[in-house]
């Protein structure tokens, strides 16, 4: 069976006109494998620019377009590929502004936390090594250090710190 690089070789042979007997044979074997009827295999060199067109285009035997259709099918392929190759912009978490009653309710809930909870959500959180007290460290202290790295730049940011706890705590 021909592989995707020697199909590739052949065509380029066949397109240059310095293809053998064997090339043709070899891509009618492809086109012919198995009891199944003949495939059709279209291989394209170059892209073809629809806005380039002039009058009507027939697209295979059933469809006809003018070209106020062309310019409409080009603007929407120019959307469609343009929301999908622009990724979404990023929402900067870190500015998120809690009120001092949040604030509250986030560092109560921390200090609460039995030490298994606390690590888990250093684990899901994931901060760089060092930023967080041990474990023999008062949890105030811990506490105020995730707090400081995830209000800080390089931290996570509070709403997905508030997410992950409340995922801790089962909540979500």
């Amino acid at each position: 069976m021909l592989q995707p690089a020697e199909l590739s070789v052949i065509l380029e042979r066949i397109a240059n006109g310095e293809h053998t007997e064997a090339d043709l044979q070899a891509l009618r074997d492809f086109l012919n494998q198995g009891d199944r009827p003949p495939s059709l295999l279209q291989v394209g060199k170059y892209s073809v620019n629809i806005q380039q067109a002039l009058g009507e285009v027939h697209i295979g035997d059933r469809l006809e377009l003018t070209e106020e259709n062309i310019q409409a099918i080009a603007q929407a392929v120019r959307s469609a590929s343009q929301n999908y190759l622009t990724p979404p912009p990023k929402v900067d978490i870190n500015n998120t502004v809690l009120s001092q009653q949040e604030r509250m309710n986030l560092i109560q809930t921390l200090y609460a936390l039995v030490p298994q909870q606390f690590n888990m959500l250093i684990f899901v959180l994931n901060p760089p090594t060092g930023i967080i007290p041990p474990m023999s460290a008062p949890v105030g202290d811990r506490a105020s250090a995730l707090l400081a790295w995830a209000e800080g730049s390089e931290g996570c940011g509070l709403l997905e710190l508030q997410y992950s706890l409340n995922k801790v705590l089962k909540r979500v």
